[in-house]
């Protein structure tokens, strides 16, 4: 990954204010973020960003990776999800890739 710059946040964990994190990026002046936490502060993310609501029916497995895409500035209910993949998805993908640079 070609990674800009690294930054730590306060508001990526469970009880903090969805709405300080969203500040953050909007003043980060990036196209482009990846966002790495954990449940159930992300699902409640990806919720307000989609949905409005923290409480939307998103399903949200350890490991997954997202994707997705909002307008600025990013608020609630301005994004779209592009993409979801699993853990296992991703370990079959690497595998498949493995197998195509060896055969």
């Amino acid at each position: 990954m070609n990674v800009a710059e690294c930054r730590t946040t306060e508001y990526l964990v469970p009880q903090t204010s969805e709405r300080e994190l969203l500040r953050q990026l909007n003043e980060c002046g990036r196209n482009s973020v990846l966002l790495v936490g954990h449940e159930p502060h992300l699902r409640a993310l990806v919720s307000m960003l989609i949905a409005g609501s923290r409480h939307a029916n998103i399903a949200v497995k350890k490991g997954v990776l997202l994707s997705l895409e909002t307008s600025t500035p990013v608020q609630p209910v301005s994004a779209v999800l592009k993409w979801m993949l699993t853990n296992e998805q991703m370990k079959r993908m690497q595998k498949q890739n493995d197998n195509l640079s060896t055969g």
